[in-house]
């Protein structure tokens, strides 16, 4: 199943493995994913997913996919968001989040 999501969207998962994929075709960005608890929060500076840091408590980063594995991660951890930030190595005169495409699946192969 793949659902594209609008910026700050959510889908209901049925399956407990699933990916999101940002892409641009105007900018270059950087895809991260932050896990937040209960309060919001992360629980520490591990909890940022990112290009130095590619796996996290069931969550990895691959390219532009974010990949978790919902039965890996602790139950310390309320949600995943999916974030996405200028490429500083990449020229880009602006940031337009409506020019992103995020597109959610399950399961993933």
């Amino acid at each position: 199943m793949t659902n594209t999501l609008a910026k700050g969207g959510n889908a209901v998962l049925f399956s407990a493995v699933c990916r999101v994929t940002l892409t641009s075709l105007t900018t270059g960005i950087d895809v991260s994913a932050v896990l937040l608890g209960q309060d919001g929060k992360v629980r520490s500076d591990d909890d940022l997913v990112f290009y130095n840091h590619s796996s996290q408590d069931g969550v990895a980063l691959n390219g532009q996919t974010i990949f978790a594995d919902l039965t890996s991660i602790p139950t310390t951890v309320d949600s995943i968001a999916v974030v996405a930030s200028i490429d500083p190595e990449l020229q880009a005169a602006h940031f337009d989040a409506t020019e992103l495409d995020w597109v959610m699946s399950e399961p993933f192969a």
